[in-house]
């Protein structure tokens, strides 16, 4: 019987990822559709306010003493009064409209679903689909606009402009929809508590909502608004800490799996926590004595902790192996902790 419900599971994912594909297009169509009214209204703007730049340099030059001149500085600020007003309107509405875009899309799969709501792999192929859209959303806005055969020389004046007026849209599309996986990871997990595929799956879910804050952030173009970009560090730290959680949990049903060590040192990696970084590095290297780059990260860790006495000990143990980058390590010695006493005497 069991075997039976497996084929049949298997069978659903398979057939799931083919029609879902016509959603992941559906919805790309809907999305650009969205963007292009958050375009246009951009690029009308931007144009006018040229326009109206050349015209006040004219009107100074031939009418400064007229009175026409106190009607056009009149309709500039009415101009700008009204580009404020519309801007902040779209930009209360449009998380408005993208999360509705995101509902239409979790709905579609969820109707093109042969699994019922309580079988087992059901939120979790939900959380997939969920999960391969935000992949295809990668650069999106810069391969956006393409340019002209012929004109690869303004390839990137074409990414920069997809980026300018893009990238706000593509960043809150993407942050939906991992909010939607990870809603259905929950929803999994509550009826499959210890599964521990939907555990990893949610973890790594957590991740990639991680790396979306950070990249967003770390960018000197994000595009995104003073207010997204004021929310930016907590939401990376708060989603970086659910996904150690989650990874807490597949250590306590699973502590001697390599794949768990290695994505809790990646994620004390990203909460620049190198304490616990090591700590799990040093789990790794137990596991893998002789894996060469485990010892090479975990060199590297302890001489930025100024921990330089287990550095060196590894520094030996990569050169017996005639593993190229020991030099590279050993490059590392008393770069890290051990010298903030001198930094804090200057």
């Amino acid at each position: 019987m069991s075997s039976q419900v497996g084929r049949r599971e298997s069978m659903d994912a398979n057939y799931f990822q083919k029609i879902t594909r016509r959603s992941h297009a559906s919805i790309l169509r809907q999305f650009k559709k969205t963007m292009a009214i958050f375009a246009w209204f951009k690029i009308g703007f931007v144009c006018l306010f040229l326009l109206e730049a050349l015209f006040l340099m004219w009107f100074f030059v031939f009418f400064a003493q007229s009175s026409l001149f106190a009607i056009f500085l009149g309709v500039i600020f009415l101009t700008v009064f009204t580009y404020l007003v519309l801007f902040f309107y779209f930009q209360t509405k449009k998380p408005e409209q993208l999360q509705k875009l995101k509902d239409r899309f979790m709905q579609s799969c969820r109707q093109m679903s042969n699994l019922p709501k309580e079988a087992a792999e059901h939120h979790l192929l939900l959380a997939q689909a969920a999960l391969k859209l935000v992949g295809e959303l990668q650069n999106f806005e810069e391969k956006y606009y393409q340019a002209p055969s012929g004109l690869y020389f303004l390839s990137s004046l074409f990414s920069k402009i997809g980026i300018f007026l893009h990238q706000e849209d593509v960043f809150l599309l993407k942050e939906e929809l991992l909010f939607g996986a990870i809603d259905e990871h929950v929803s999994q997990i509550r009826m499959t508590p210890t599964d521990l595929e939907v555990h990893a799956s949610l973890a790594h879910a957590f991740v990639l909502l991680s790396r979306l804050y950070a990249d967003a952030h770390s960018r000197s173009h994000s595009g995104l608004s003073k207010s997204l970009e004021a929310k930016m560090e907590k939401k990376f730290e708060i989603a970086c800490l659910r996904a150690v959680e989650e990874l807490k949990i597949l250590n306590d049903y699973a502590p001697n799996d390599p794949w768990v060590h290695a994505q809790l040192a990646q994620c004390y990696q990203t909460l620049d926590m190198p304490n616990e970084e090591a700590a799990e590095y040093e789990v790794l290297l137990k596991l893998s004595p002789n894996d060469k780059e485990v010892l090479f990260h975990l060199g590297k860790l302890y001489f930025a902790l100024g921990q330089n006495a287990k550095g060196l000990r590894i520094y030996e143990d990569l050169k017996k192996m005639s593993y190229k980058k020991a030099e590279d390590l050993i490059a590392l010695y008393g770069t890290g902790r051990s010298l903030d006493l001198c930094e804090d005497s200057n």
